[in-house]
């Protein structure tokens, strides 16, 4: 499929300088693919779309986007070469797994919107950690200052001190456009706010919440992951929505008419 809403991405060409997302080093940032380069995401097409012009648009749902095409893998600048370094030889493997496995999944599911499974063999800490370290490169250097429980968790492999306050969701996703939502406050004054980021791109999509009480209706809550050990291989059971992602919207899956 190709996707035809995106958000800003810098060239990789370019060479950066700034806060590290996992370290908090003022150095010189390697380009970060998110998610990893060997989970199919290196010759990604997609066009560039401001978030400001979509939000003026009356039907986002049908509207038929143009613009220069781009290709290559997804990313941002936003490590370090070592902290880079360390997530591919660490969790990327587990992790890649983890995507092979969703995309047999959905094989099988067809149009069902949810499905029973199970996955064998997986590393549930290692996959979470992955996760959680995609969501610090998409987000500015500011959410690493307000959230350092989550860089404090990636970078020590042994781990598993995930504060309560963050839960980690998953869906299963093969329909729709890319999303790469940075964090958002969204609710009013009859529904409770939720502090969250969106990262979708199939097979899955991922939302992290912070002090939020409210369970996330049709999502997979992984973030019992954390509590796995490093090397722990184990059988996990599942119960997981597909959700398609036709807005740049969080949290929305409406589908067109």
């Amino acid at each position: 499929r190709l996707h035809k809403i995106n958000y800003k991405f810098m060239s990789k060409k370019n060479k950066v300088y700034g806060i590290c997302r996992l370290c908090g080093k003022n150095t010189e940032l390697t380009f970060e693919h998110v998610p990893p380069q060997s989970t199919y995401n290196k010759h990604t097409k997609y066009y560039k779309q401001p978030l400001e012009e979509m939000m003026k648009l009356e039907s986002i749902l049908n509207h038929k986007f143009k613009g220069k095409l781009y290709q290559g893998g997804i990313g941002y600048h936003s490590l370090c070469r070592d902290c880079n370094s360390f997530l591919g030889s660490t969790y990327v493997n587990s992790y890649k797994q983890w995507v092979n496995s969703g995309f047999l999944v959905l094989k099988e599911v067809g149009e069902m919107k949810s499905y029973k499974y199970s996955l064998k063999d997986i590393e549930p800490l290692k996959i979470i950690k992955h996760i959680i370290s995609m969501f610090l490169s998409m987000n500015n250097e500011w959410y690493l200052e307000s959230y350092p429980e989550l860089s404090e968790f990636v970078k020590n492999p042994y781990s598993n001190e995930l504060p309560e306050k963050y839960q980690i969701y998953s869906y299963l996703n093969n329909e729709g456009v890319f999303r790469y939502i940075q964090h958002q406050v969204i609710g009013g004054f009859d529904v409770k706010p939720i502090n969250c980021s969106e990262l979708t791109y199939q097979p899955y999509g991922y939302v992290i919440t912070m002090d939020s009480s409210l369970n996330l209706k049709y999502m997979c809550n992984i973030t019992s992951f954390k509590n796995y050990k490093l090397d722990e291989k184990v059988t996990v059971n599942f119960g997981m929505y597909k959700l398609p992602t036709y807005t740049p919207y969080i949290l929305d899956y409406r589908i067109p008419k």
